[in-house]
């Protein structure tokens, strides 16, 4: 079972000292949350903390040095993170999953991205951009919006629409390197405002044809890597995958929402109330159980699909279509209940709640924002799971 605190059973030495590195720099991003908000930006010293703790090397291929990370042991790390900072979590995942999509390329492709031992990465899933046939490879143009990440990945991975000369249209995915493209600062936001998901723009920029690849193959699981077609962490299927990897930082927000709350009890009064202390009120009892409750709901969600992701990626074996359904329904009802859980602790919380320099003002904003994203939300979700439990067509290519 995934554990968003404690890691059970671990399998190799390397995640339980990846997990143990990651608890070491969780004061380091408690202490840094409300700059991070702020400034818009992870501040330099959590970039660091992350290499130095091993997140970038969780989906970094062994042929380049890497971890190759069990699934279940990245979503720990991912949550983990997420009980210190929600912004640094999310960068963080999408920094993995987007090395996960470039573990898809050719051999030739990652051997230049995975050259620099630190190397960090971001991504986008929508071919906002377009492409253009050229000798020798592509030609991309366009914009990526909510590029999280991009203020500190060194390669992006970009989809864009190449059309064909009967008309058609084909959707090609591309690592190029931040240095190539251009970064409109309009990241400006109410929650997870650190993440820096500003816009990135390519101007004609040249892509060679090794570092492209048919983005459909994400989609159907047919990798152009030689050297990674017989690991099983990177022949899991690409939605179920994703689907766990961004669970990961709802459910930390709200572990943390909770550790945050209970060490605010001691000698709190409930103001204008009897109660001198809030922790001997019935109505905080109620609160404190119900949320913890889906808190936990949560977890299990989160570990039912991060096991059958990770049991399917080892067994070589295709999934269902229900059960790719399930997963993301999953995944997004879970979000649903640590959104709940986190609103019943910060209307528990008071007024003082409210004040910048309280971390739970930050949290809620963050877990309000998470909870918007199209993957996790939870009506969408639902609406996929019981259109394929009827027989229908699912609707989405997010499944």
């Amino acid at each position: 079972m995934v554990q968003a605190v404690d890691v059970a059973d671990p399998t190799t030495q390397a995640t339980t000292s990846l997990i143990d590195r990651v608890r070491e720099i969780l004061p380091l991003l408690r202490a840094n949350a409300r700059t991070v908000d702020e400034q818009g930006r992870l501040t330099d010293d959590n970039v660091a903390a992350l290499g130095s703790a091993g997140v970038y090397d969780m989906m970094r291929p062994r042929q380049f040095g890497g971890l190759e990370t069990p699934l279940p042991e990245q979503v720990a790390v991912l949550a983990e993170l997420g009980r210190g900072c929600g912004s640094t979590s999310w960068v963080a995942q999408v920094g993995v999953f987007s090395a996960w999509l470039a573990a898809q390329f050719s051999d030739q492709a990652q051997a230049e991205v995975f050259a620099t031992p630190d190397a960090r990465l971001c991504g986008i899933f929508t071919p906002t951009g377009t492409a253009e046939r050229v000798d020798g490879g592509y030609l991309f143009n366009g914009s990526w919006a909510f590029n999280t990440g991009c203020l500190h990945a060194h390669w992006d991975v970009l989809p864009a629409r190449l059309t064909q000369a009967d008309g058609s249209v084909d959707i090609i995915a591309a690592l190029i390197p931040l240095s190539d493209v251009d970064i409109e600062m309009n990241w400006d936001v109410d929650g997870l405002a650190g993440t820096g998901s500003n816009t990135t723009v390519a101007r004609k920029v040249f892509v060679p044809e090794h570092r492209t690849m048919p983005f459909s193959n994400v989609w159907h699981n047919t990798m152009l890597s030689a050297a990674n077609a017989d690991s099983p962490l990177f022949r899991a299927a690409a939605v179920p995958t994703v689907m766990a990897i961004t669970a990961a930082t709802p459910l930390g927000l709200a572990l943390g929402a909770l550790e945050l709350f209970v060490e605010r009890l001691p000698g709190r009064p409930i103001t204008y109330t009897q109660y001198t202390n809030q922790a001997e009120a019935q109505l905080t009892h109620l609160q404190l159980a119900e949320a913890k409750t889906k808190i936990e709901l949560a977890r299990f969600l989160v570990s039912r699909l991060t096991e059958a992701t990770w049991a399917d990626a080892q067994a070589e074996f295709d999934m269902t279509l229900e059960e790719r359904a399930r997963i993301r329904s999953d995944a997004s009802y879970a979000t649903r209940l640590t959104r709940e859980a986190v609103e019943i602790l910060n209307s528990a919380s008071g007024a003082s709640s409210i004040r910048k320099d309280v971390p739970f003002r930050q949290i809620f904003r963050d877990m309000q924002a998470v909870a918007l994203h199209a993957a996790l939300n939870p009506n969408a979700g639902l609406e996929v799971y019981g259109r394929v439990l009827l027989g229908l067509d699912p609707a989405t290519t997010l499944i």
